[in-house]
């Protein structure tokens, strides 16, 4: 783990850079959250709908919704794949995912069916990761998108 601006990243993580999503890959499954960026943005999480076990989906479709302080639009998949889980916790309590992005505040799990030829549009290892992040930090704070610390 490294730290950028006082958010926390995991260089063996993969990261969507376009829908600032985290995938914790293994094997065929993986784990999927938002990064503590682009959650910072939002604002609270105050209702997260989540598509249900089952759902089949190509990169981009979306796989639910999310009301937030400052935003509600969909969450759209960074990869292909079959939802194979879905977070309860975070249906029933949105800002677990503000709290903790990485740990309990995860969104979904898939059983991917494209990863190998999807994982190239991805993020992974600290000095690609580390660069891409503080990129967007700039990028968010000259937007405004930021509060400043």
């Amino acid at each position: 783990m490294f730290t950028v601006h006082n958010y926390n990243i995991y260089p063996d993580l993969f990261y969507d850079p376009k829908e600032h999503f985290w995938l914790k890959a293994e094997g065929k499954r993986a784990r999927i959250g938002m990064d503590p960026l682009v959650q910072d943005s939002m604002g609270a999480f105050v209702v997260v709908q989540l598509d249900p076990v089952g759902k089949l989906m190509s990169k981009g479709d979306s796989f639910g919704t999310v009301e937030a302080e400052k935003y509600v639009g969909p969450f759209r998949s960074p990869v292909s794949g079959i939802i194979v889980a879905v977070n309860e916790q975070v249906v029933q309590n949105p800002r677990l995912t503000n709290a903790e992005p990485y740990g309990n505040g995860w969104l979904i799990e898939m059983e991917l069916t494209d990863f190998e030829k999807e994982k190239d549009g991805l993020l992974t290892g600290e000095e690609p990761v580390r660069k891409w992040f503080e990129h967007e930090i700039q990028r968010y704070q000259e937007k405004e998108w930021l509060a400043e610390s």
